[in-house]
């Protein structure tokens, strides 16, 4: 992978981009709060140094849905069963010549925390990067070898 990333990706972006996608499965492997608020703190960093659109994106969705995402760290619990039953709805409510008008109410969440809340005790960010940077292996603090093979 590495190989690939230097003869590959002169920009630099797509190892950030791969770092990030790393650290988020490594964050999403957590047991505990302590361990999961550390791989988040690297997690955050790894995004900082990535200085990408798409991965502030994926930084800030992540940050909306981190008390949802706690759950999940620690219990197991997600809401997988409603947000397919929304799913199923939504396809459903496609018109059809023969069918009589739906009347069906909108679709609900048993998620914890809508993607929309704010938390009072830090602000949503909006740009994180002063100046831009260049991302790479190096300044990301990692190597394929101590990420194991990824996908």
């Amino acid at each position: 992978m590495t190989t690939t990333f230097a003869t590959d990706d002169p920009t630099g972006q797509l190892a950030a981009a791969w770092g990030v996608k790393e650290q988020l499965r490594l964050l999403l492997a957590c047991t505990s709060f302590t361990d999961a608020a550390q791989e988040k703190m690297r997690l955050g960093h790894y995004v900082q140094v990535a200085d990408m659109a798409e991965t502030d994106q994926l930084w800030n969705t992540l940050y909306r849905w981190w008390p949802a995402i706690e759950v999940l760290l620690i219990t197991g619990v997600t809401n997988a069963k409603t947000e397919a039953a929304n799913t199923s709805m939504k396809t459903s409510k496609a018109p059809h010549a023969d069918s009589a008008p739906n009347t069906t109410t909108q679709p609900v969440s048993s998620s914890p925390v809508p993607p929309k809340a704010q938390h009072e005790h830090q602000p949503p960010r909006t740009h994180i990067h002063a100046e831009p940077r260049r991302a790479t292996l190096v300044n990301l603090h990692i190597s394929v070898e101590n990420l194991g093979n990824g996908s």
